[in-house]
């Protein structure tokens, strides 16, 4: 947005490109954007208006227009991280009535769900999910859940998304586009930047320091993640990343791959439990996704 209003100077940028997309806003050159992919040809369409506005309509008149979102959504609405018992949630909301605080919306984190498995509730934390959902509407507070595109990868016979992936063949593949530079597993490394300091992430090491005196830990998840990145790199098999929200907290998984419309299909099925249940609308979180440096990829 330039600083004087009208006169199309307000701009927007449309990339249709679904590898990493880099965007220099004034950093090398102040007047100038500078917009970069890395894989596949550069399509950009560049759009200009007198206002917001103008770009708003430009851009959907691309990507087709929204539908008009539910009023209860521009209410209040309280999320936090940490919400691992069903008698939290309801007394958080009875909190907001006693001191008359308007609520419309509560989200509840990744801590409903059992082992951080996406699409599940665990019901030894939040033992009557129906009925905590059904009363949190009756006193007019409607409720969604964080979900995550990382489906936990240990097995579990009654997990039926991993399965049914697995069987289908719908998660993304370890197929790399090689760097002549580093074409082996044991050549791969993710370059990475952390207080104006440049490191490497080495997903072939283990538990140990590595360059710079960084530690290449991998998540310390309980139990622990100890596979060989070899047999998984550029093998075809589904992508080995995780999902992690420090401490223990978090899981190895797969990736649906959202390209295809086979996938896309059986993805959206997948709500259907949460909604029968009496969720209203969900959070579509980390939607990256959050591929980790600690397996070999690029840090989304």
């Amino acid at each position: 947005m330039n600083a004087h209003p009208g006169h199309l100077s307000q701009v927007g940028y449309f990339v249709d490109n679904y590898s990493q997309v880099c965007v220099d806003l004034g950093k090398t050159d102040p007047t100038t954007i500078r917009i970069a992919t890395r894989f596949n040809s550069f399509q950009c369409i560049i759009m200009a208006g007198d206002d917001i506005g103008d770009i708003i309509r430009s851009y959907t008149s691309i990507i087709g227009r929204p539908n008009l979102k539910p009023r209860f959504i521009l209410g209040n609405h309280q999320g936090c991280y940490g919400y691992d018992k069903q008698w939290k949630v309801t007394q958080a909301v009875d909190k907001y009535r006693q001191y008359g605080i308007p609520l419309d919306g509560m989200h509840v984190d990744v801590d409903i769900q059992r082992d951080y498995r996406t699409f599940t509730i665990d019901t030894r934390s939040f033992p009557d999910p129906r009925g905590m959902f059904s009363d949190l509407r009756k006193k007019g507070v409607k409720c969604s859940t964080n979900i995550t595109p990382v489906i936990n990868m240990r097995p579990d016979s009654t997990y039926t998304t991993l399965n049914e992936g697995l069987q289908h063949g719908y998660f993304v593949k370890d197929v790399r586009e090689l760097d002549p530079s580093a074409p082996s597993p044991s050549q791969q490394r993710c370059l990475d930047f952390g207080n104006g300091h440049r490191y490497f992430k080495d997903p072939n090491k283990k538990n140990n320091f590595n360059i710079d005196s960084e530690k290449d830990n991998r998540p310390p998840f309980s139990p622990p993640d100890d596979y060989d990145f070899d047999n998984v790199f550029n093998s075809g098999q589904p992508f080995h990343g995780a999902v992690h929200y420090g401490g223990d907290r978090g899981a190895p998984g797969h990736y649906p791959n959202l390209n295809s419309q086979k996938v896309r299909d059986w993805w959206g099925k997948q709500y259907q439990y949460l909604f029968d249940t009496g969720l209203e609308f969900v959070w579509q979180d980390m939607t990256s996704p959050c591929m980790a440096k600690e397996y070999g990829d690029m840090r989304s």
